[in-house]
């Protein structure tokens, strides 16, 4: 309950609803072209329901909403380790690990929901975990500028 108060400054609406609750899903989608879907599994949690449960859940529900637009924030994670050598999206994923493997089943999930009515983008997100990896730390030297890529 202490994001929602966090996060109430900056929405119009803030709603906590399990990703499993397709009619609550469906219901708070029914007035909205866009949906960001960024979750986490916290400690202890479990991958599967929160990320690939819900990503079923929505894949069973968009159709029913007049959302245009799915943003999924994805991992990195999928390309597995490459010992520090470059890594790009022409790269296949190669999973290492159960949870890279759940996050790979979310956004084929996610993207085969895609269609001339509703576009889905998996925007992968590196290095922004664990302890002085805030994302305004990170940012901050950036705000402003047009960064290449």
């Amino acid at each position: 309950m202490q994001k929602v108060s966090q996060l109430e400054p900056l929405a119009n609406r803030v709603a906590l609803v399990k990703g499993t609750e397709s009619s609550h899903l469906a219901a708070l989608l029914q007035d909205q072209d866009l949906l960001l879907v960024c979750v986490g599994a916290g400690r202890g949690g479990s991958y599967e329901r929160t990320y690939l449960h819900t990503a079923q859940t929505l894949a069973a529900v968009l159709a029913q909403t007049p959302v245009e637009q799915v943003i999924f924030t994805s991992s990195y994670s999928l390309y597995g380790d490459h010992q520090g050598a470059w890594v790009t999206e022409a790269m296949p994923p190669k999973p290492a690990g159960d949870k890279a493997e759940i996050m790979l089943a979310t956004e084929r999930t996610l993207l085969d929901t895609a269609s001339h009515r509703c576009r889905v983008c998996v925007f992968r997100l590196g290095g922004i975990y664990g302890p002085g990896r805030e994302l305004g730390r990170i940012f901050s030297r950036s705000a402003g500028s047009t960064r290449p890529g």
